[in-house]
């Protein structure tokens, strides 16, 4: 079964027609009925419009936050992919100087340290074709050290470093994307709250220019 979204959403017209359905009620209730409220208890009644009011603006600022962020996200998603793009092709190059492809008559000069790089562009390169994190820590690595002066190759933990944070960053840009249930409950409720809201105040300026009544003596 194919997940439908609810029908009110679909259609512009179904807020509307709470708010019509809610003029009259409130109208027929409050106005022309035998128990119309008096003038102290309108006055109570703002409380009430003002409550639904301010939870269906919450609704459109969660809504706005969902917007935006996922609006964000192919952006940092081509960010994720041109810092992993970096890294390999910093790993590529570490592979070039270091066993010195660049020209091929040209004997290595460090066997070990070459097949470290052959090795190391091999296991990350699935992660990052993945778009995962690199759990690598040069700061640790005990051969890589070799490639500063002597391969003249400072790029690779700095790449990986921004590959990281690009990750992180788009992770952080999905989470605020998504909805919370409470928040899903508020869109649902926020358009007819907003309506029932609206219709209640203007019942209230309805009954103000009728006639009022008076409140009953203390």
């Amino acid at each position: 079964m194919e997940l439908q979204p609810l029908y009110y959403q679909t259609v512009w017209w179904m807020p509307l027609l709470v708010f019509l359905v809610a003029l009259v009620f409130w109208h027929a209730l409050l106005v022309y009925s035998p128990w119309r409220l008096t003038t102290r208890a309108w006055k109570k009644v703002g409380y009430v419009w003002l409550t639904m009011s301010v939870i269906s603006i919450l609704s459109i600022a969660s809504q706005s936050r969902q917007i935006i962020n996922t609006n964000f996200i192919p952006s940092a998603s081509d960010r994720v992919k041109y810092a992993a793009s970096n890294v390999l092709g910093a790993m590529h190059d570490a592979t070039l100087l270091s066993c010195k492809k660049w020209f091929a008559d040209t004997q290595v000069e460090d066997q070990k340290y070459c097949d470290y790089v052959n090795e190391l562009e091999k296991n990350l390169s699935p992660t990052l074709n993945a778009g995962s994190p690199v759990e690598h820590d040069f700061a640790k690595d005990q051969t890589y050290p070799l490639a500063y002066g002597y391969y003249n190759q400072p790029r690779l933990e700095i790449n990986v470093k921004n590959y990281n944070k690009s990750i992180q960053e788009l992770n952080d840009i999905k989470a605020n994307a998504q909805r919370s249930d409470s928040e899903m409950i508020l869109i649902v409720l926020a358009p007819f709250l907003l309506s029932i809201a609206l219709a209640l105040r203007m019942t209230k300026v309805t009954a103000d220019l009728r006639p009022p009544i008076s409140d009953p003596d203390p």
